[in-house]
């Protein structure tokens, strides 16, 4: 049998799914496939049942992942390091990270984990804007970002990118207790049309505006109230917890949500409101996939 055909296994037995599997690993579903039969056929049993509603590990390819997924995980930082070690690279690794909210704790505990498995790596993080992770980038001065699908659009086609959690995100809209609507029953977005939308400057989000004055245009109703700019995420935060404003945003966006602000379901659906992980350069493939399925373990709460 392959590594190749031991990786796809890992990778189809921790997403639950073919084509996702494929995803991440860059191959067709149909590679996925036949890497797959054809592990069986070596093995001599199957490792997976195929379901409608999508596939289960059988009791054989249980016991296969739960020996082989930390071990590959080993194997594969070891094929890794011997490149480093041929080529000379730092074991640093730079990543730039968009401000998080609410998903940052669990961002951080992925990277302690990522260091404590692998202890001659390095990580080097920096919240940034995602115009500066696109600036750092073509620098050369960035291997990974974690940032929303959304705001780095930009870079399908010319950077890899592995979504970390499987559903979009909610887009709600919060305002806050202290609001002059907070008494009302049953606010609605009508509500809000004449009032004061807190919004990232252009400074930290590409689109925040824009992206504000979509979820009226969409319901036919016109935005008359004015525009409050920040140029941080926390800024924001104080600005609606306190209720001079109110916002539509990702669900993560607000760490207090659940105590000082009220919350509004848009029922948007929309396929860039995920958490993703870009990169760029081939030689960090290895590293970039090990931190994502890191990254997935943590972020499966908003699945």
């Amino acid at each position: 049998m392959t590594l190749s055909q031991i990786e796809c296994f890992i990778e189809i037995a921790r997403t639950g799914s073919f084509s996702k599997a494929a995803g991440n690993l860059f191959m067709t579903q149909q590679g996925a496939s036949n890497q797959i039969r054809s592990l069986e056929n070596e093995l001599g049993f199957s490792v997976f049942v195929r379901k409608n509603k999508g596939i289960e590990l059988t009791s054989e390819g249980r016991l296969l992942f739960e020996h082989w997924e930390n071990a590959f995980d080993e194997i594969k930082i070891g094929i890794d390091k011997a490149k480093d070690e041929f080529t000379g690279r730092s074991t640093d690794i730079r990543i730039g990270l968009q401000d998080m909210g609410r998903c940052s704790n669990e961002i951080m505990a992925s990277f302690a984990e990522f260091e404590d498995r692998h202890k001659d790596l390095h990580l080097i993080y920096e919240i940034m804007s995602p115009k500066m992770v696109y600036q750092e980038f073509d620098n050369n001065n960035l291997d990974i970002a974690i940032c929303y699908s959304s705001e780095l659009n930009g870079l399908t086609g010319k950077y890899q990118k592995i979504d970390l959690h499987n559903r979009p995100l909610n887009i709600n809209l919060f305002y806050s207790v202290r609001h002059p609507l907070a008494e009302k029953k049953n606010a609605s977005l009508v509500d809000f049309a004449d009032k004061t939308v807190g919004i990232l400057s252009d400074k930290v989000s590409f689109d925040f505006k824009k992206q504000e004055l979509r979820f009226f245009s969409i319901n036919n109703l016109k935005f008359t109230g004015d525009f409050l700019e920040f140029d941080n995420r926390r800024n924001l935060e104080l600005a609606l917890i306190s209720g001079r404003c109110f916002s539509i945003v990702y669900e993560t966006m607000f760490e207090n949500a659940d105590r000082n602000i009220k919350a509004i379901k848009m029922g948007i659906d929309d396929p860039d409101a995920k958490i993703s992980l870009f990169w760029k350069d081939k030689d960090m493939n290895i590293k970039a996939q090990i931190l994502s399925s890191i990254l997935k373990e943590h972020l499966s709460i908003l699945d």
